[in-house]
């Protein structure tokens, strides 16, 4: 997995922002998980992320756009530390990297403006 490099919050900052909202994230991840499987483990699919962004009003072809959220979900779906792990599906997002992937998006969505860090574009998207 790769790691965020942050620029004006510090990793426990943003930690403590997805900590607040964790409920609302595994609400969230539950009902897109349950939308789609892969085998026998619930995962989140490019094609439902794209749709929820989109349901979300996340994707305006200005600041965020579909592509953005495709690399996202690539770079997030790649990493070489899960690839033989059989309860990750290949094509899907479980838990974890929906964390990920929604901290990414609220980072490239919402920073640097209106948010003035890392941490506030985080709780930015959840409110």
């Amino acid at each position: 997995m790769k790691e965020l490099k942050y620029k004006k919050s510090t990793q426990e900052e943003v930690k403590a922002a997805c900590e607040k909202y964790y409920h609302l994230l595994l609400h969230s991840y539950r009902y897109e998980a349950g939308q789609c499987t892969t085998g026998k483990v619930f995962g989140v699919s490019m094609n439902q992320f794209a749709v929820f962004l989109q349901d979300l009003n996340l994707i305006d072809k200005v600041s965020f756009t579909l592509s953005d959220a495709d690399r996202f979900f690539i770079t997030v779906n790649s990493s070489t530390q899960i690839k033989n792990n059989p309860m990750v599906p290949k094509n899907s997002l479980i838990r974890f990297q929906f964390l990920e992937i929604m901290v990414r998006t609220a980072i490239a969505k919402f920073y640097p403006m209106p948010a003035k860090s890392e941490a506030e574009a985080v709780e930015h998207l959840f409110t």
